[in-house]
């Protein structure tokens, strides 16, 4: 099976490529004809200029994860081995979780399904705040630690994935709409 890219999405890359490259541009340009200049301004732009140049290799830090992961989570899809959804719906048996009922235990808590949603959605906000926080206390060590433990992780997972292949619980149980009461729930087209 051939993996091809959609041209919108080469056009999303390009562009976003391009946004980085002159983010990363400008902060060069500036401390070198600030370098001599001691004036608590000068230093003031010098620190932007090295926290806009670190924010722009984590843009592009996180455009090659996620150009390299779905490459990877296709290429691993098109091996076309058989899902493991009842597998892992019988370990979750074991484990005593089971999803419809989970889902209906959530629908009967409104609040809870819309902070569950909440927080499921808040993945990337809270990543872009993380890095945010990480650049303006010029916390590299940290930050550098953080990217390697996004990188190796999402390793993992994309390994899990093409070993353990799954359509995922909503497909496997296959609820009808109507079951998801909480509109916190409700899946959007019929998917997770």
């Amino acid at each position: 099976m051939r993996l091809v890219f959609a041209p919108v999405n080469l056009a999303h890359i390009g562009w976003s490529a391009v946004g980085i490259g002159l983010a990363t541009v400008a902060p060069l340009a500036v401390p070198e004809r600030l370098r001599h200049d001691p004036s608590p301004i000068a230093a003031g732009i010098r620190g932007a200029s090295e926290r806009v140049l670190v924010g722009a290799h984590l843009g592009l830090f996180n455009m090659a994860l996620a150009v390299g992961g779905a490459a990877f989570a296709y290429g691993a899809t098109s091996l076309g081995w058989p899902l493991q959804d009842a597998r892992l719906a019988a370990i979750d048996q074991a484990l005593g979780f089971d999803w419809p009922a989970f889902l209906a235990w959530t629908n009967a808590r409104p609040w809870l399904a819309k902070l569950l949603a909440n927080a499921y959605h808040s993945a990337g906000p809270q990543l872009l705040a993380l890095y945010a926080f990480l650049c303006l206390t010029k916390r590299w060590r940290e930050l550098d630690e953080f990217l390697a433990m996004i990188a190796v992780s999402s390793l993992m997972v994309g390994v899990g994935m093409a070993l353990i292949p799954a359509a995922g619980a909503y497909a496997h149980c296959g609820p009808d709409p109507s079951q998801f009461s909480s509109s916190a729930l409700r899946p959007a087209c019929g998917t997770t």
